[in-house]
């Protein structure tokens, strides 16, 4: 929440500014500056939202940013707290979560808040291996790149440079 805090604090900026442009008569911060908050609210929503884990029956989906992991669940679903929660497989092979990094904060304070979430997930990993079939014995661990939701960050942009052109045109 804090990624997106920032963001829209950052984007709010510089709105601000781009109506500060409309009273100076800058026709170009007008129109640029909305656009740039646009892509800055974006790119604090992507490295702050979309980084998640997610249970799902076939395995354990880990999205950091831009980039995709599966995890089947035969090849491991151990949660350990490691600066940070990270995914332990069961040849070894740790994957780092976003959603849950470490922080000279968390640090300071010894990561007393990441156990419980770690043994929820854990817990949670239990009921679904265990309540259902799981997923295709010959699926392997795989990640990819991907490009979230770019609608967006045009419908942000868009709304930036509607308000802009608003304050423009009853200036």
């Amino acid at each position: 929440m804090g990624a997106i805090a920032l963001g829209s604090v950052g984007a709010g900026s510089l709105l601000i500014a781009a109506f500060v442009g409309v009273a100076k008569g800058n026709t170009i911060g007008v129109f640029l500056v909305p656009a740039i908050g646009g892509f800055l609210f974006y790119l604090c929503w992507v490295i702050g939202w979309r980084s998640t884990i997610r249970l799902r029956p076939e395995g354990i989906v880990v999205e950091n940013c831009v980039i995709r992991y599966m995890v089947p669940w035969r090849l491991g679903r151990q949660f350990v707290v490691s600066q940070g929660i990270k995914l332990r497989l069961l040849d070894g092979r740790m994957i780092s979560t976003w959603a849950f990094q470490g922080s000279l904060g968390a640090q300071l304070n010894g990561y007393s808040a990441f156990p419980p979430i770690r043994d929820r997930l854990q817990e949670e990993s239990d009921k679904i291996v265990l309540s259902s079939p799981v997923g295709d014995p010959s699926a392997e661990y795989h990640w990819r790149l991907q490009l979230p939701d770019w609608w967006i960050l045009f419908a942000v942009i868009g709304a930036g440079e509607a308000l802009a052109a608003l304050a423009y045109f009853l200036s």
